[in-house]
């Protein structure tokens, strides 16, 4: 707010120093009147302190929990900005104050609070020269120790204060039309907001005459950006990025957390998959994190040599001045490109970047002068550091003047905008939620006149009432059909207010609605290979998981170690098991079982610990029940076990297969047997192809086919005699069927069950979470006309 007030006093003609425009904080350090505030870092660590020598019982579970700390911190200085001394606070919160204040004033430091108050007992002895008047503009409300401040100043000089007051009166000026779009998805809002600007600029519209604002910046913002950069809209934010979260300051995060995990191979994918170390979003990273997530839980650092220069790093400790050149030099990993796009947005965020690196390298020495030469670890300096830069953010240096403005709703308040855009109205969005302060009751606020969770509320009706006059000719709000897990999103109750400023709300139908691709490709999109038994099932469950996997013969990321032990391999197991045992009954199949799940784990590099206890359990158990209730092989007959096929199925493709047991009469006569480790019920049901196929394969002579269930007491269903046959006719069709709807290149969103979608490699590429919210949105948009 301060840079765009110096740029509208310039634009008016006035010359005045930077300084001149300035933050009510910066003011109070200008005159030099109190004492030095303490860093978030230099705070937390007087408190950690202050529990260490003597905390109370209420908080000693709590205490060693770095959230912990840091909300007492933000506690006391709410304590400290409504004037609150530590004796009218009772119990342990009191005494904890009190203490903080005291060790504070030991290091000559104090809280905003103390400082405004200081600062306010010394202004009768300063006299402010250069000064008549002092304007404050963009406060929504002040503490008890900014209103005493302000106060005491106004006896030296005019002072003036604009705040807005809500639920006034006076006319607004601006009362634009108001349309409500229920998108999709957040995705989708963000193509409907790109989507309304490009309209508005083919009629003539500046970009610099449109804004968005968001109520939730964190959530939105980052999508709001990159949606209108791949589009080629030009946009300014005003927002700022916390440097917490930028990838420089997440890079150094996830790599000292690898260290302090002695080289965790999953951390330092984390750190490196960032696309300035090289390896992010390149087909050479893709392959690393494949080979490495194979091999875990191996933390071998083969696979990155550009750590070499570090490979010493786990567990020592440095002095602080040392902790700050030892980490410095982590740039060396950072590349940048030898030829830069010479766009200006790609051009700002390398500039950007290079402001990340220099602000934490500043911290780095400011954390090192703040501590004793104690020798640390890496990973506690690096925890100390990120207190320090909590506070932090970057902010984008664009001179450019026709572009859309971002922003959020309090940086609005100055702007004067024709069209502006809105996302987020949704309930828990805007109003957000807030829950209670375990530390600062209710009953406490009150009795000292602090925020309550009722003035936060009475505040998100304001913002919202003044929302609604930010632009002079169209506000467009949206909200969200479904939200990030698919599940469905209400909109914010908001919209049905009845306030002075609220105009009547339509729903109303987005600029371009989705709409679901007909799954319709030009060709064959499989090749000419011979099909898999289990193929047609695939297709049956889902034509998209299919096309994905046969078609795109896309891969699924290699399993974590904690993911391996799954049904695939104990069923492998398990066949393995069975299959030694059926050739030598005399023998304890649990031993065999026991071993092969050894060896199939080593292989594997499984973990031991309680989910391998669980399934080695199972398994052994189920084992046990099947060699108690296995079909017996009949006098007479030979058992084949695990035995491959390859039949050309008439005017259908090749196929081939393993059976994993059939039992052959010497008449010719065969019962055939399938493994599944999965339960009984439903098993005909959900493998109609595929027990057929292998009557198919083994002849005529087939009379019976049965799928045993290893998880319920080897329970089989069976398929025998007219039923057999009709299944291998109907089977038959089925395969005709799906062959000709691959080659015809149909591949429509349709899974059998969509509660398995969330175990399916491909959800990420799927359309089937647009497509349950368009079948819900009428009844979603009923809802928000009721209301």
């Amino acid at each position: 707010m301060a840079e765009h007030s110096r740029n509208q006093l310039a634009r008016e003609g006035h010359v005045l120093r930077k300084t001149t425009v300035s933050t009510l904080t910066r003011f109070v350090d200008e005159l030099k009147l109190a004492q030095e505030a303490p860093s978030a870092a230099v705070l937390e660590s007087i408190i950690k302190a202050v529990l260490a020598k003597r905390c109370p019982v209420e908080y000693q579970e709590v205490a060693g929990q770095a959230g912990f700390v840091r909300h007492l911190a933000s506690s006391c200085d709410a304590l400290a900005l409504a004037g609150v001394s530590p004796q009218q606070l009772e119990g342990p919160l009191g005494d904890v104050y009190g203490r903080i204040l005291r060790s504070l004033a030991d290091q000559k430091l104090a809280l905003r609070g103390q400082r405004l108050q200081q600062a306010t007992s010394q202004l009768e002895k300063k006299h402010l020269t250069g000064i008549s008047k002092i304007l404050l503009d963009g406060f929504f409300s002040f503490s008890k120790t900014e209103e005493a401040f302000l106060s005491a100043l106004s006896k030296l000089i005019a002072v003036e204060v604009t705040r807005p007051e809500p639920n006034s009166a006076q006319p607004v000026y601006r009362q634009p039309r108001i349309t409500t779009l229920a998108a999709t998805d957040r995705t989708h809002e963000a193509l409907i907001i790109a989507e309304g600007i490009l309209h508005l600029t083919s009629q003539g519209v500046d970009l610099r005459r449109i804004g968005i604002l968001l109520r939730t910046p964190s959530a939105y913002a980052p999508l709001i950006e990159s949606t209108l950069a791949r589009l080629d809209i030009p946009s300014r934010s005003y927002l700022g990025t916390p440097i917490t979260s930028h990838p420089v300051v997440v890079f150094h995060r996830a790599f000292l957390k690898a260290v302090d995990a002695n080289w965790d191979n999953v951390d330092l994918l984390s750190a490196l998959r960032w696309r300035f170390t090289g390896l992010g979003g390149t087909p050479a990273g893709d392959l690393v994190e494949q080979r490495v997530r194979t091999a875990l839980p191996s933390t071998s650092l083969e696979l990155f040599p550009q750590i070499e220069a570090f490979k010493d790093w786990p567990g020592q400790r440095f002095a602080p001045a040392e902790a700050t050149r030892q980490l410095k030099r982590l740039t060396q990993v950072l590349e940048v490109p030898a030829n830069l796009n010479p766009d200006l947005k790609t051009a700002w965020q390398w500039h950007q970047r290079a402001s990340a690196i220099r602000t934490l390298h500043d911290v780095f020495d400011s954390t090192a002068a703040s501590l004793s030469e104690t020798p640390l670890l890496l990973s506690d300096f690096w925890q100390i550091t990120e207190s320090n830069l909590a506070d932090l953010s970057l902010h984008e240096r664009d001179t450019r003047r026709n572009v859309v403005h971002v922003m959020d709703l309090f940086e609005s308040r100055q702007w004067d905008l024709d069209y502006i855009f809105a996302p987020g109205i949704s309930d828990g969005e805007f109003p957000q939620r807030f829950s209670p302060d375990p530390l600062l009751p209710e009953n406490l606020k009150k009795t000292f006149g602090m925020k309550t969770l009722e003035d936060r509320q009475a505040e998100e009706h304001f913002l919202y009432e003044m929302l609604l006059t930010r632009a002079s000719k169209q506000l467009t709000l949206t909200y969200p059909r479904i939200n990030a897990k698919g599940d469905p999103v209400l909109p914010s109750p908001l919209l049905a207010s009845k306030g002075a400023l609220a105009k009547p709300i339509a729903i109303e139908t987005p600029l371009s609605g989705f709409s679901e691709s007909t799954g319709q490709l030009e060709r064959n999109y499989r090749q000419p290979r011979p099909w898999s038994a289990s193929e047609f099932e695939t297709y049956l469950a889902c034509p998209w998981k299919h096309f994905a996997a046969r078609g795109l013969n896309l891969q699924g990321l290699p399993e974590t170690p904690a993911e391996r032990l799954n049904a695939l391999l104990l069923g492998t197991v398990a066949h393995s098991a069975i299959k030694i045992w059926t050739q030598d009954p005399s023998k304890n199949i649990e031993q065999i079982g026991e071993r092969e799940l050894e060896r199939a784990c080593r292989d594997a590099r499984v973990p031991s610990g309680y989910q391998y206890e669980r399934e080695r359990i199972n398994l052994l158990r189920n084992l046990r029940l099947y060699a108690r209730n296995a079909p017996p092989i009949p006098s007479g007959w030979t058992a084949h076990l695990e035995e491959s096929f390859s039949i050309e199925l008439e005017n259908g493709p090749a196929v081939r297969g393993q059976i994993d047991r059939y039992d052959q009469s010497p008449s010719g006569e065969i019962h055939a047997y399938d493994y599944k480790y999965s339960k009984a019920a439903g098993l005909d049901e959900k493998y109609p192809i595929q027990g057929a196929l292998y009557a198919i394969a083994l002849g005529p002579q087939v009379s019976r086919f049965s799928f045993i269930a290893l998880r319920e007491e080897a329970r089989a269903a069976v398929l025998e005699s007219n039923l057999l046959t009709n299944q291998v006719t109907l089977a038959r069709q089925m395969i005709g069927d799906i062959v000709a709807d691959v080659r015809s290149g149909k591949v429509p969103v349709k899974p059998v069950n969509p509660e398995n979608c969330k175990y399916c490699d491909y959800m990420d590429a799927c359309r089937i979470r647009l497509r349950s919210a368009e079948e819900e949105a009428p009844a979603i948009a009923m809802e928000a006309v009721q209301e």
